[in-house]
């Protein structure tokens, strides 16, 4: 069940008055709702409450989404020295491209404060729902919107931000000409400590591959024991600890509500500020398979 039905009643029917209010413009939200989430209404009224903000951006949509096991924060000018960098709780670091890195890439890593806008769209049917209905379609499509502009970022080949994309920030490439042994190969190639905590992104169609293959070769079950994470945008298969990749929000959200006189649809839009930084790039690789 989706997580903003688990919700208590409470909290519904204020995030509802809230969503409400704001679809019609009032912005004279009920003292409940000013209390339950802790509203400003003098300086707030085009501000996403912090509860709201964080439930919609920093929650996962789902278990299997990359969000669910990167590094997700919310923090103004947040900057993390490089000495705080371990691989896996490990006092040490024994791994020489590791080290290289670490020596070549500065003292510290800083996030910067990238604007991103997302907006969606309201029917009156969904408008004029049930409480619980209506705050789940407005939230779950806003963290939908998010993540999709997040994965676009992450999966890009040509992307806006290099250093946000897997395949532009500088991560080791590993060729072959199976996908089966590139990604084992891939796998081999990571720090020790890296391959406990490692998983394998990938898209279906490179799954499916995958499986067909094994399967060609007589083996039932895939024998990786990395956790694999099927993920549509992903280009090629990406094999790493996903907790080094770090996504931050910084500062407050503003949101914007405006109905069509063209469709009749409420649009709900957001823009926020925020970074994503791989914070190690020898943690990761990306499996290039000839085809």
């Amino acid at each position: 069940m989706n997580k903003i039905l688990k919700r208590n009643t409470d909290d519904v029917a204020a995030r509802s008055d809230f969503y409400r209010n704001a679809f019609n413009s009032t912005r004279k939200f009920s003292y409940n709702t000013v209390k339950a989430l802790a509203i400003n209404e003098d300086q707030l009224k085009n501000i996403l409450p912090v509860q709201v903000s964080n439930d919609i951006l920093m929650e996962p949509i789902t278990d299997s989404s990359i969000k669910a096991y990167a590094t997700v924060s919310n923090k103004s000018g947040l900057e993390i020295p490089k000495l705080s960098i371990q691989l896996n709780g490990a006092d040490y670091i024994d791994d020489d491209g590791t080290l290289q890195e670490l020596n070549i890439t500065g003292d510290s890593i800083q996030f910067k404060r990238y604007r991103q806008f997302i907006g969606i769209a309201i029917t009156d049917t969904i408008y004029n729902a049930l409480d619980d209905k209506f705050v789940s379609s407005v939230e779950q499509g806003l963290k939908t919107a998010v993540e999709a502009i997040e994965l676009n970022n992450m999966f890009s080949l040509q992307p806006k931000y290099e250093h946000m994309s897997f395949y532009t920030c500088g991560i080791k490439e590993i060729q072959g000409n199976d996908i089966y042994e590139t990604i084992k190969a891939a796998i081999k190639d990571l720090p020790n400590p890296i391959k406990r905590n490692a998983k394998i992104v990938i898209n279906s169609d490179d799954y499916i591959a995958l499986v067909e293959l094994l399967a060609s070769k007589g083996i039932s079950n895939i024998p990786f024991k990395q956790e694999i994470v099927i993920e549509e945008k992903c280009v090629n298969p990406v094999v790493g600890d996903l907790s080094y990749l770090h996504i931050n929000y910084d500062n407050k959200v503003n949101y914007d509500v405006q109905k069509s006189i063209k469709d009749g649809l409420y649009y709900f839009t957001l823009d926020f500020y925020g970074d994503i930084q791989i914070k190690l790039r020898s943690a990761f690789r990306i499996v290039s398979v000839n085809k």
